[in-house]
């Protein structure tokens, strides 16, 4: 009950960010930048935590929600004067929101704490928002320079055929050529509302459970190692790696189907870091766009998951009860 509720919170705090900015959180400001997690702070009742994250500085002095908050730049980073980014005590109230923790993985302070540098390290989370690519083959990360829509001469980047119900903001200044470098992070859009979501609210997977590999007789640990990009390390961003998504998100795509949970590691899934799965016996928790939270059968098939995470295409895809 308690993780259905840490869903309804996140899919709350949502349609509150719609209300009030005309707009979805994005899946990210930007490489390195605030993730959707932590702009949902103010959202779910963590106006002191998101204030925290604001108000201290990356190692470059940022104090934006454009800073860089890759671990080494911000959760383990000094600035110029040698004093943490974070206090002990601020990184132990941001790595406690109950919100962001499962009870029956885990609760308390988590976070991916290794000696630095570690560029990874930061508050975990049991929830990953849905990904999907569409049809194509441009990943989330992947851009080219398309006009701005009202500002003459700049440029943003541009998704292509990203079919996530949450998709990257849009930026000014996005230089084309360079990938985003020199862009003003300062200031940056709302990408979509709502009506992104063409195949409607109520047939819209926005958040799920994220699965973790088995290591040897443990299952579900409390950190992984920086080497497993899609598992356990920091949400507040992410970044790519190779053609795929890093921490914040998972995927149906490419066949994945559901981990089948800690009592069943004899399936490929429980090998894999880039899979929803649930800590609960054989069905895993989803907030769906209309904010209602639904267990689904881990045995659910594949295609049908691929459907209800693809905003747009058309198929018609309805839970099982």
């Amino acid at each position: 009950m308690q993780c259905t509720n840490n869903l309804k919170q996140l899919g709350l705090g949502v349609h509150n960010f719609h209300d009030t900015k005309r707009g979805l959180p994005p899946s990210i400001i930007y490489c390195y930048r605030f993730s959707l997690f932590p702009l949902l702070y103010p959202f779910i009742e963590q106006v002191q935590s998101y204030d925290t994250l604001i108000n201290a500085p990356d190692i470059y002095g940022r104090r934006t929600a454009e800073k860089s908050v890759i671990g080494t730049d911000f959760w383990l980073g000094t600035d110029s004067t040698g004093t943490p980014c974070l206090t002990e005590a601020e990184r132990r109230g941001i790595g406690s929101i109950p919100t962001f923790h499962c009870p029956s993985r885990r609760h308390g302070y988590q976070a991916y704490d290794p000696a630095p540098p570690d560029t990874k390290a930061g508050p975990q989370t049991d929830y990953a928002f849905v990904g999907c690519q569409g049809d194509g083959t441009i990943a989330w990360w992947q851009y080219a320079g398309v006009a701005h829509p009202t500002n003459a001469g700049q440029y943003v980047p541009e998704s292509y055929d990203l079919r996530s119900p949450f998709r990257i903001s849009i930026l000014e200044n996005f230089n084309s050529t360079t990938g985003g470098a020199g862009g003003n992070f300062t200031a940056w859009e709302c990408r979509d509302t709502m009506s992104h979501w063409t195949d409607g609210a109520t047939n819209q997977l926005l958040f799920g459970e994220k699965h973790f590999p088995v290591r040897g007789t443990i299952n579900y640990p409390p950190g992984l190692g920086a080497d497993d990009f899609n598992s356990d390390n920091t949400y507040l961003t992410a970044w790519h790696v190779g053609q795929g998504v890093v921490f914040t998100t998972r995927t149906f795509d490419g066949g994945r189907a559901l981990g089948r949970g800690p009592s069943d590691p004899t399936t490929t899934q429980d090998n894999g870091v880039s899979y929803f799965g649930a800590a609960h016996p054989d069905v895993c928790n989803f907030l769906i766009g209309d904010g209602s939270v639904r267990s689904i059968s881990c045995t659910t098939s594949q295609s049908l998951l691929r459907n209800l995470s693809d905003v747009s295409d058309g198929a018609t895809a309805v839970l099982p009860q």
